[in-house]
């Protein structure tokens, strides 16, 4: 009888001890599914603040570069074939400018396309004209009804040539392999009178104004059109 009392407390006591033990583990998964749940909600704000993140780093700007002031070109154009004397059209027919320009000879003309401008560059009333090849170019004016030779230089094939009357400059631009070319020259009653070159590596070609080579240079300047001489059928 003893025995099976001592039986009986034992299984008591282990069925006590099976259900604290049963209480503890219920007790524990409960708090630890609270701890899981609440990293889950947390979790969302988290990614979604590393997505802003690298959503932000993504798009972000790339660090500016230094802003340079670049030289504008003349928006407005002179119509160079507008009322073009006939002795200058003779003259351009005729292949004679060619002499006057430096280390170009007849051949050159045939094979590079030469074009012109014509502009009353110091404001005497008789029309410069101006012409181009490869590179090189010459002035002539008309004295005495002839034409008359002013100067001739060298740039680059493809210059622009853009005039300011009231400084009675024209000015030659262009730009070839990461450098930058500039010439003046001031004209007065069909003669030159002086000339500014600058030169610089540029490899953004951002260029010159006028007032680089002399203050006095400074004023409104507008591009020339420059028409080619084949339209007029050279040395027809």
């Amino acid at each position: 009888m003893r025995k099976n009392l001592l039986h009986d407390e034992q299984l008591k006591s282990f069925s006590s001890m099976g259900s604290r033990t049963v209480l503890l583990v219920l007790l524990l998964s409960a708090v630890f599914s609270l701890s899981a749940v609440s990293a889950f909600a947390a979790q969302p704000d988290t990614v979604t603040g590393l997505l802003r993140e690298r959503s932000f780093a993504e798009t972000a700007l790339p660090t500016a570069l230094p802003v340079q002031k670049l030289t504008p070109l003349p928006s407005s154009h002179a119509d160079a074939s507008a009322a073009l004397p006939s002795d200058y059209e003779e003259f351009l027919r005729s292949g004679d400018w060619i002499a006057g320009m430096d280390g170009v000879e007849l051949e050159d003309a045939l094979y590079w396309q030469p074009s012109y401008s014509v502009c009353d560059v110091d404001s005497d009333g008789v029309p410069e004209l101006i012409i181009q090849l490869n590179g090189c170019w010459v002035v002539y004016t008309r004295q005495d009804g002839r034409m008359r030779f002013v100067a001739t230089g060298w740039l680059t094939r493809d210059m622009e040539i853009s005039v300011c009357p009231e400084r009675n400059t024209i000015w030659f631009t262009g730009g070839h392999t990461s450098w930058s070319f500039a010439t003046w020259l001031v004209i007065r009653d069909g003669d030159e009178l002086v000339r500014y070159e600058l030169e610089k590596e540029d490899p953004y070609y951002i260029g010159f104004a006028p007032e680089d080579a002399d203050p006095s240079l400074k004023g409104s300047y507008r591009s020339l059109e420059q028409n080619e001489i084949m339209g007029l059928e050279l040395f027809a």
